[in-house]
């Protein structure tokens, strides 16, 4: 005898109204779902229902979270935990108002007609392997939120795009002297 329970009918109703409804035989599913109806599918169906209807993986959406803009921002107030971050550290405070004069290079850098020097700190962060727009956004954000404090500087090797991702993953498994870098 089935059961008739409240759980038992919202399962099928997920899997059901939810799942088969947009079920296309041959292709990869991935369910995403937020934080309550995660705890709603796990207290109604059973993961063994979920996968046989060709659900392949089932994440909840708040689960990644990019830790570069917070990490920026760590960085700009002097947040960074120095046990974790040893290598990085505020520039020392100067008790002259004069720049540092290089002694092979002089002062080529104040000749510059109409070029002002900026005030503030900058912040240079590179990423080997390319960098997604979403790190440049970060960047000038965190930038434009210090007010002129410090400027973030983002560098790479390219800049990635989902065609550039896709394409660097199929060469994971080449040898790096056949691989054409940007």
């Amino acid at each position: 005898m089935a059961s008739s329970g409240l759980k038992v009918v919202v399962g099928e109703k997920i899997l059901s109204g939810v799942i088969r409804s947009v079920k296309k035989d041959g292709e990869w599913k991935v369910l995403i779902m937020d934080h309550p109806s995660m705890h709603i599918l796990s207290s109604c169906c059973k993961m063994s229902d979920i996968l046989a209807e060709g659900i392949t993986i089932v994440e909840d959406i708040n689960k990644w979270q990019d830790h570069i803009p917070n990490m920026l921002e760590d960085v700009v107030e002097d947040g960074l935990d120095q046990k974790l971050w040893p290598f990085v550290s505020n520039p020392a405070p100067t008790s002259s108002s004069q720049t540092a004069v290089s002694a092979h290079f002089g002062h080529w850098h104040k000749n510059k007609v109409g070029i002002e020097a900026r005030p503030g700190s900058r912040l240079i962060v590179y990423f080997m392997g390319g960098v997604a727009m979403s790190k440049m956004r970060a960047a000038y954000e965190v930038t434009r939120a210090t007010e002129g404090k410090w400027e973030v500087l983002i560098n790479s090797s390219h800049i990635l795009t989902p065609t550039r991702f896709l394409d660097d993953l199929k060469t994971l498994d080449q040898k790096l002297e056949d691989i054409s870098l940007p």
